[in-house]
C-alpha cells in the first residue's frame, strides 16, 4: 500500500518521504488507506503550493506538507463531511502559521530593492510574496488553487465577508505593486 502512496508524494523529497515512512503505522486498513489517498493525496500539490507561498521557503514548505500529511492521517477518522481540499489546506495553513510564529517574524523580502520593471512572471511572484501573510494566503487559495470563498472560509476559519475583503485588498496590493513596476508611480 505504501507504494501506491508514492505517486502522490512527488512534491516531497525522497529524504522527507523516508522519514515520513518511519512514522507511518505498519498495520493499515486498506479501505481507510484508499479513502485517505483519494481524499487527501490528490491535494498534495496544492498543499505544497500554499505552504511555499506562506513560508516563502521551499524546504520549509516540504517539511510542512510532510507533517500535514501525517497529521491529516491521524485526524482522518474525525474529518467532517465537506471539502477535503479545504480541510487539508487548513492543516497546512495552521502548520505554516505555527512555523512562522516560532521563527523570525520579519518578512524575508524586507530591505530588498524594489521589484525590477522587467514585466514578467517574476514581478508578479515578487508582488505576491510582498503581501502580508493574511492577504497572501487568501489570494493563493482563490487565484492559484481555485478554491471557492466558502472553502477558503472553512480552511482559514474566517467569515466569508472577511475572506472577500482580504482578497480585495490583496488584489489591490498586487495591482499597485505591478503598476509601480511599469509606471514608476503608485496607484492612488
Amino acid at each position: 500500500m505504501r507504494i501506491l502512496l508514492l505517486r502522490h508524494l512527488d512534491t516531497i523529497s525522497c529524504a522527507l518521504y523516508a522519514k515520513w515512512l518511519q512514522k507511518w503505522p505498519h498495520s493499515i486498513s486498506h479501505s481507510k488507506f484508499e479513502s485517505f489517498t483519494r481524499s487527501v493525496g490528490s491535494h498534495l500539490a496544492s498543499a505544497y503550493n500554499l505552504a511555499r507561498w506562506l513560508t516563502l521557503d521551499e524546504n520549509s514548505a516540504k517539511e510542512i506538507v510532510e507533517g500535514a500529511y501525517v497529521r491529516a492521517w491521524q485526524l482522518f477518522d474525525n474529518k467532517k463531511h465537506g471539502s477535503s481540499k479545504a480541510w487539508f489546506l487548513a492543516i497546512v495553513r495552521n502548520m505554516s502559521h505555527n512555523l512562522h510564529s516560532q521563527g523570525d517574524r520579519r518578512n524575508p523580502l524586507d530591505g530588498q530593492q524594489p521589484i525590477s520593471a522587467q514585466g514578467n512572471a517574476t514581478d508578479l511572484r515578487q508582488s505576491i510574496e510582498r503581501l502580508p501573510l493574511d492577504f497572501r494566503e487568501v489570494l493563493v487559495m482563490r487565484e492559484l488553487e481555485q478554491m471557492s470563498y466558502g472553502e477558503i472560509a472553512d480552511a482559514t476559519g474566517l467569515p466569508v465577508g472577511t475572506v472577500i475583503a482580504r482578497l480585495s485588498m490583496a488584489r489591490k496590493g498586487v495591482e499597485s505593486a505591478m503598476y509601480v513596476n511599469y509606471r514608476g508611480t503608485p496607484v492612488v
